[in-house]
């Protein structure tokens, strides 16, 4: 069950990026705006991807493994 779990929060996982991109769209019609706000979408996006794992060392070196 759990790999069944794991699977499903892979797929729900990947509708993520292309949904909030298209969100974007949506909200900022403006060209410029909108190349601003994917800009900073995927600043974000990256350095959650960078910090992530930091953090999450930190998180288990100092507290229980549930607090990552």
């Amino acid at each position: 069950i759990l790999i069944l779990a794991r699977a499903l929060l892979g797929v729900a996982g990947a509708t993520l990026m292309p949904s909030t991109l298209a969100l974007i769209r949506n909200i900022f019609p403006d060209p410029r705006e909108r190349s601003f706000a994917i800009g900073a979408w995927g600043a974000a996006s990256s350095a959650g991807m960078a910090l992530g794992p930091i953090v999450g060392g930190f998180l288990l070196e100092h507290f229980w493994w549930g607090s990552v």
